[in-house]
């Protein structure tokens, strides 16, 4: 049997050029040099008789570069030229790229030729340099150069450079980078005339301009433009987060995403925009489905053309609806940018055996339903081989169920019914193709089960925090509206105001005047909430069903909110509901405090009780409930009971609810040791009685001390404690 290890995730590389500048993920494309070390230079070296002298340069797009210097030009009116190679350690399959490129752009100090030019440049391959195609230099800025890689093309273990003239007059030098084999694009939209613009529509309730223009990036046919879209409603007032958003007619047949890695665009903002104070046009994301899923999102900041391209993750279904959405909390006038080239690019490459996706989205904790994704290899995966373990035990068979798939096979455990612990749990899966011997893979990851449903559980919503310094629950008594007396369906605080540096610390300019009136000391809404009723776990509350339903948004580092509330005395796991785009790992940030002092003025102390942390959500308020856990990476326990204030400290990820879930008491820990004058203090959490001993030895002596905290005089004598339980 052979053994193959699950590879890993696609990644993205940066590249970027002058001129056309370029942003692209490479997940497919195959680099065969970024220049970006000093170490990439010596892969390379002249031939064909030539002398070019080759040195790292600092002036790569981005990164390094290659620079070559041909000082042996003569100006005879003869063909010269510089050669340089570079041997693949392995063979490019050129069958599977659609295009060859490189960036390339002459040193100012280079002298023209007579034609003002700086040689024609060509890639080429192979021992007899094939040429994929040439052109001349004529610009000192970066430029991307690309030619088409011809059908029938070998495999390619040899990369020359070929840079000649008759006509150079004296030293020439050239910078190269990003050299690079793509892989096959699929347009959505070239925008070659009118009835390309005109399949877009604006949407989400914006008064968006869109229109077919002249201006073009490049790559469609003759007389090709691009969609050009307008906001003139943005204004200098602080308006919160406004935005521009536009759709796709649906795609009728759908494309199958299966069948692509990665999504690109050219996007080009017309100068005459108004900048955003932090000098950007706004946070440009395109977006799949009838919620809007981003696959990938950035902030726009060039006035030339620019290629973004994002990886498209296993599993994302197929694509019928696309939306375009550019938003920001600190527009202050008009917005205009130009979009062309909106391609799919192609998977290239045999096909892997794999584990494409697993479960990544918690799961209520009576209905435990988890899928993977399985890919086949250069033979079928062989279904009967399946073999899933949860928590270190093999799965029970019958409630596993795999299905082949035209091109791999799809995984389903379903224990809808049966009660399973909050918190987090792992798994492992092995499974082997058809092939004799057969080649076999093996993963393993965790999974969240959350609390939902679990009796007595306490929930405070992120939009309740304290009103007019330190003011706590104004609708006491009211039913349903009392936030100490679950169910609380929210709502309780409207339009109630609130102190900044008592009740909230905020720290970001992109507010709303949603539901709370809390002023800053610009007289601006110093809190930004978000309507999440219909949100992931948005009105969701296990045992209830809220009805008001607000999230915390645009979090800066720094940013708090207090909640005094009377407790139900008893030990607490707690759960945090945060969502965010994307699903980049630590995306998602956030602690729990325990406040003491008076909170009606700022001479307050914050004892931090727990984190939460973790990758982000797949989209704004599609929640997760996160597990807050202590600084050992364990569930934390805390004790609460009666009237106490804790404090959300809120670093990424927008914010709606706490869940407080009764638990046993975690065990006993001494927290610390000090000594004040002639006075030693021990203190404790998780109960027990504190004992002492003259050696880890024993014996032990109780100081019948329950309260966690426990004092006596000092002594020259050495003295060990534990907490026995």
């Amino acid at each position: 049997m052979n053994q193959i290890n699950q590879p890993p995730k696609l990644f993205a590389i940066t590249a970027l050029a002058l001129g056309l500048v370029t942003l692209q993920v490479h997940a497919q494309d195959q680099l065969v040099d970024t220049f970006d070390t000093e170490a990439t230079v010596s892969a390379w070296t002249p031939t064909w008789g030539t002398t070019p002298v080759l040195s790292f340069s600092t002036n790569g797009s981005p990164g390094g570069a290659l620079r070559v210097e041909a000082d042996y030009f003569t100006g005879a009116g003869t063909w010269e030229q510089a050669v340089i190679l570079k041997t693949l350690t392995t063979a490019v399959k050129a069958s599977d790229y659609e295009t060859v490129s490189i960036d390339v752009k002459a040193d100012p100090s280079s002298l023209p030729t007579t034609g003002n030019q700086y040689g024609y440049f060509e890639v080429k391959y192979g021992s007899a340099g094939t040429s994929f195609g040439g052109v001349n230099i004529t610009s000192t800025n970066w430029t991307r150069l690309k030619w088409p890689v011809p059908a029938g093309t070998p495999d390619i273990s040899q990369i020359l450079i070929q840079i000649g003239s008759g006509d150079f007059t004296g030293k020439v030098i050239w910078e190269l980078d990003n050299l690079s084999f793509n892989a096959p694009r699929v347009a959505i939209n070239r925008f070659d005339d009118a009835t390309e613009a005109d399949v877009w529509t604006p949407e989400w309730g914006t008064a968006v301009v869109l229109s077919f223009d002249a201006e073009d990036a490049g790559g469609g046919a003759a007389g090709s433009g691009s969609l050009k879209a307008s906001a003139d409603y943005f204004t200098p007032a602080s308006d919160g987060w406004e935005q521009m958003v536009f759709k796709h007619i649906d795609f009728d047949p759908a494309f199958a995403i299966a069948d692509y890695a990665g999504i690109a665009v050219d996007v080009k903002v017309d100068p005459s925009s108004v900048p955003t104070p932090a000098n950007q046009y706004g946070y440009y994301e395109l977006k799949y489905g009838s919620g809007g899923v981003s696959y990938g999102g950035v902030n726009l900041s060039a006035t030339n053309w620019t290629t973004y391209s994002w990886p498209i993750a296993a599993g994302t279904p197929d694509l019928v609806q696309l939306r375009v959405q550019n938003g920001n909390g600190s527009f202050v006038g008009p917005i205009t940018f130009f979009m062309d080239n909106l391609v799919l690019i192609k998977k290239v490459g045999a096909p892997t055996l794999a584990i494409l996706t697993s479960p990544i989205d918690d799961v209520k904790r009576t209905d435990v339903v988890l899928n993977w994704l399985l890919s086949d290899g250069a033979t079928a995966i062989n279904v009967n081989s399946v073999k899933l373990s949860l928590d270190g035990k093999l799965a029970d068979t019958a409630k596993v169920v795999t299905t082949k798939t035209a091109n791999g096979a799809t995984v389903v455990f379903d224990d809808t019914g049966n009660e399973w612990a909050a918190g987090e749990h792992t798994w492992s899966l092995q499974f082997t193709d058809s092939s004799t011997p057969a080649n076999s893979v093996s993963g393993q990851g965790t999974f969240v089960v959350n609390p939902y449903p679990t009796e007595g559980t306490f929930v405070i919503e992120t939009e309740d925090f304290n009103y007019d310094t330190g003011k706590y629950n104004p609708m006491k008594g009211t039913p349903e509206m009392d936030v100490d007396v679950m169910p609380y369906l929210g709502g309780a605080y409207d339009t109630l105001g609130a102190t900044a540096g008592i009740d909230y610390n905020g720290n970001d300019e992109n507010d709303s005047d949603l539901y709370r009136t809390e002023l800053d000391a610009t007289g601006q809404n110093a809190v930004n909430l978000v309507n999440n009723i219909g949100g992931r776990w948005g009105s969701d509350r296990g045992l209830y069903t809220a009805t008001v339903n607000y999230r915390k948004g645009w979090v800066d580092n720094g940013e708090w909110l207090n909640y005094t509330r009377t407790f139900p005395a008893t030990n607490y796991n707690v759960w945090g509901a945060f969502s965010r785009d994307g699903r980049d790992p630590n995306q998602v940030s956030a602690s729990l405090a325990l406040v003491s002092g008076d909170i009606t003025t700022s001479n307050q102390t914050a004892q931090i009780l727990g984190t939460f942390s973790g990758p982000g959500t797949g989209g704004w308020g599609r929640n997760i409930l996160f597990p807050m856990k202590d600084s050992s990476g364990a569930m934390a326990v805390v004790t609460l009971g009666g009237l106490q204030t804790v404090r959300a400290n809120i670093a990424g990820g927008d914010f709606d609810y706490l869940v407080f879930v009764p638990t046993a008491p975690g065990p006993p820990k001494i927290t610390g040791a000090t000594r004040t004058g002639n006075t030693v203090t021990i203190t404790w959490t998780g109960g027990g009685v504190l004992e002492s001993a003259p050696s880890l030895s024993g014996p032990w002596t109780s100081t019948n001390d329950s309260d966690g905290s426990y004092s006596e005089a000092a002594t020259a004598t050495i003295k060990f404690f534990r907490v026995h339980r």
